[in-house]
């Protein structure tokens, strides 16, 4: 039996480093304009 939660535990951090790089990525870029 797959379990939804293990597999949310799973797949759910993976979304938080794509949107923390694609944030740290945008806030680089802005930096740099300036």
């Amino acid at each position: 039996n797959e379990n939804p939660d293990n597999v949310g535990l799973w797949f759910f951090p993976i979304i938080t480093r794509c949107y923390v790089f694609l944030r740290d990525l945008y806030f680089a870029l802005v930096t740099r304009e300036k």
